[in-house]
């Protein structure tokens, strides 16, 4: 799956506005083929209708959660079907929550829509990635950062590898894995999820 307009899309979110307006941005983008469910029984029941390419949960969902969901869902969707927790605190340490349920991505409810979008039809190019935009950290250690190294930290957030941000870049993998280990080295991250962890919600 290339774009996120040709895409099938699941929002499973019990708050019906909240819903309706994710299904409204998501047809503003050209999706056509979008439905939302307002339960855990219902999405359950949706999968057994029809497959998936996207699946966008609330984190704050029913009794479970939407973490708990995201792993249910995961065992009865194929490996191509992207799976995003969407979250209004949406931290680092949520994010590894998310990544160990197999999910593919945790983004900020708080990011404008076309960012939203964007993130969505980068994961979409490549469903094996973990997209994370959230929470911000301090802003001074983000000001230590050079121009490039924010540069490769928001392509990082995009779910990029190092050897794809090398080639958007015309960079060798060794200029940015120096890059990556200076970033991580200056944000006092141990991984790209608590690097990213430090970006603005935009």
């Amino acid at each position: 799956m290339s774009s996120i307009s040709a895409a099938t899309i699941l929002v499973v979110d019990e708050r019906e506005i909240e819903a309706r307006g994710i299904k409204s941005a998501l047809l503003s983008r050209g999706c056509s083929d979008v439905r939302y469910c307002f339960s855990e029984s219902e999405a359950v029941s949706a999968l057994a209708l029809q497959s998936f390419d996207l699946i966008l949960i609330h984190h704050n969902l029913g009794t479970t959660g939407g973490v708990a969901l995201a792993s249910q869902l995961r065992a009865l969707v194929s490996a191509h079907c992207a799976i995003v927790i969407l979250a209004e605190n949406a931290t680092w340490s949520l994010a590894l929550e998310v990544e160990k349920s197999a999910a593919n991505g945790l983004l900020s409810t708080g990011l404008p829509f076309e960012t939203l979008l964007d993130s969505l039809d980068g994961l979409l190019g490549n469903p094996n990635r973990f997209i994370f935009i959230g929470v911000r950290g301090e802003s001074e250690l983000i000001d230590e950062l050079t121009s490039s190294e924010r540069e490769v930290l928001h392509q990082l957030a995009q779910g990029l590898t190092t050897r794809e941000i090398a080639q958007e870049r015309h960079n060798s993998e060794a200029t940015i894995k120096s890059h990556l280990t200076s970033i991580y080295r200056k944000l006092g991250a141990r991984n790209r999820v608590e690097a990213i962890a430090h970006l603005k919600n935009q």
